[in-house]
């Protein structure tokens, strides 16, 4: 294993826009707990429509931050 390039990655991955996205986009649920707790409360007020909608707008942005992404992470960390 070249340690070296893991290491380049992990530093690139730091400025990485996808990265930060799908970071905020995964924590998101434990740093809201209200959300996550009174998810329940909410959910006859949000059509399905709706939900299909923000989950498509999410996909969306993720596979344009990686098309704007022009080189790998363990470029980006400029060694």
């Amino acid at each position: 294993m070249n340690w070296e390039h893991v290491r380049a990655t992990i530093k690139g991955a730091w400025k990485s826009l996808t990265v930060w996205f799908a970071g905020v986009l995964a924590a998101a649920p434990i740093v809201l707990p209200m959300v996550q707790e009174n998810f329940r409360d909410f959910a006859p007020y949000i059509p399905d429509a709706l939900e299909s909608k923000v989950m498509q707008a999410v996909a969306l942005v993720i596979v344009l931050l990686r098309i704007h992404t022009t080189t790998s992470l363990a470029e980006k960390s400029g060694k």
